[in-house]
């Protein structure tokens, strides 16, 4: 009792104190790393979670339930955002873009993981791969035998009489340092994933790669437009008015690592019309985006006939890149299944049904309407047009919109089925929303570039 007494005593003069720092202006002895100045708003938010964190142990105490992560998460995002602004303001620089960025993590990072849905379906055996992996084991399951046979050995599959997910390998690899990490922090965690799945882990890193496609899409529409405003609310919808929310961010599934992807794809695309050598790049985050669910092949396929077309100086470098992915990934293949690609990749199917319902079902059906659950995403069409004024990205926006249909044709046709199974809403479009929200853009202010794709304004 001694212990979260303390902190609850401790937690409270924190955000007292820094509340009254923020109210009347620095108090006398406060330490210049406190708080700055009246209206301090980033450091006192960062101090008051720091003060959160401290009387969450009080908090679960009394609610008799362990509140250990999200005591992390808000005293971790609190030194973030602390972290950010000492740096920010030895930049002196006229806007903490560092700053901001770790404020909107923080808050995203909160929304995503307090929202109480957990989907740990096809996901379930995500952070037991990762382990694996981080253990030099491969993918190989087998000292997880217990909990996969508690679950029936679902999406479990053998090769070479090893038991390894069936699913993309993708979000695993991206999680890797992250059991790294709490491997070290937690050593039982490991013994733990024998029994149990960690749905409450999962969703703690599904909400991380959410917030770091929240935030890197905030700095494409700034970028872009050069407005926080925009910015802001393009990121809102995408985070929040899409399944983003209600489905990328609820387990790790295929579709945030894709997203997340394609996100610094856009990035790189935008920042290569400033400078060119930039595209070379690109081929890391496709390759990524393929290595997490095959259905990106359709804009691993676009983006690279856009390069071969309008950079193909850089294109030789923009393989080398991927292949710095595509081979050890390959040669893993090879080693576990005895072929170039897993056997999810592979699968072919026979529809059975027709192709116009499948087209309509993915816009306009009541349970995986696109349309239907983000309406806003409407606004993508005449953003779409809006777009192709400006002429020396027309090129880029048609690729975007290329993607987008392309995509919207190989799901309607080859998904299996094509309605996303078991799921809420329209989880086979989640991959493009990056896309299609960017249009909408176009449509929440004032359209033209107004110098925001210059490394001074937008990046640094």
């Amino acid at each position: 009792m001694l212990s979260p007494m303390l902190g609850f005593v401790a937690g409270s003069l924190i955000v007292l104190y820094a509340y009254l720092c923020y109210a009347e202006g620095p108090l006398p002895q406060t330490p210049p790393s406190f708080l700055r100045h009246k209206g301090d708003l980033p450091w006192f938010v960062a101090w008051a979670m720091i003060g959160l964190a401290l009387i969450g142990e009080m908090a679960g105490f009394l609610l008799k339930r362990d509140l250990g992560l999200e005591r992390i998460l808000l005293g971790g995002g609190g030194l973030a955002l602390l972290f950010a602004q000492t740096w920010w303001r030895k930049q002196d620089w006229r806007f903490g873009k560092a700053g901001l960025s770790a404020l909107l993590f923080a808050v995203l990072l909160t929304l995503f993981y307090g929202s109480p849905v957990r989907t740990s379906f096809d996901s379930r055996w995500a952070v037991h791969t990762a382990m694996s992996f981080a253990r030099g084991h491969w993918g190989d399951l087998s000292e997880y035998m217990p909990i996969l046979e508690k679950e029936q050995l679902y999406a479990i599959e053998y090769a070479k009489s090893r038991p390894h997910t069936l699913f993309p390998i993708g979000v695993s690899l991206l999680s890797v340092p992250a059991m790294a990490v709490v491997s070290m922090v937690h050593p039982t965690f490991n013994e733990g994933l024998r029994y149990a799945i960690p749905v409450g882990f999962e969703g703690l890193l599904a909400a991380i790669y959410g917030s770091l496609i929240g935030v890197l899409f905030y700095w494409v529409v700034f970028g872009r437009f050069n407005s926080h405003y925009v910015a802001l609310a393009a990121t809102l919808v995408l985070c929040f008015c899409t399944s983003v929310w209600s489905t990328a961010t609820r387990g790790l599934w295929q579709h945030a690592p894709v997203i997340l992807m394609f996100v610094v794809a856009m990035i790189l695309l935008l920042e290569a019309s400033r400078r060119s050598s930039i595209i070379q790049y690109l081929g890391l985050p496709l390759a990524m985006s393929f290595i997490s669910r095959p259905s990106a092949a359709v804009g691993v396929a676009i983006f690279s006939l856009y390069v071969l077309i309008f950079y193909r100086r850089w294109f030789v470098r923009y393989v080398a890149w991927s292949l710095l992915l595509a081979v050890p990934w390959i040669t893993y293949n090879v080693l576990t299944y005895d072929a170039l690609f897993p056997p999810y990749y592979v699968t072919t199917y026979q529809p059975q049904w027709s192709i116009s319902d499948a087209l309509l079902g993915n816009l306009v059906s009541p349970a995986r309407g696109l349309f239907i659950y983000s309406p806003i995403l409407l606004l993508a069409l005449p953003g779409f047009l809006v777009s192709l004024r400006e002429r020396s990205d027309r090129a880029l926006h048609v690729t975007f919109a290329a993607i987008i249909v392309a995509h919207w044709l190989v799901v309607s046709r080859l998904g299996n089925p094509w309605w996303g199974g078991h799921s809420y809403g329209p989880r086979f479009m989640t991959d493009i929303l990056p896309f299609l929200v960017y249009f909408v853009a176009f449509c929440l202010g004032p359209s033209g570039r107004p110098s925001g794709w210059t490394k001074g304004n937008a990046w640094h």
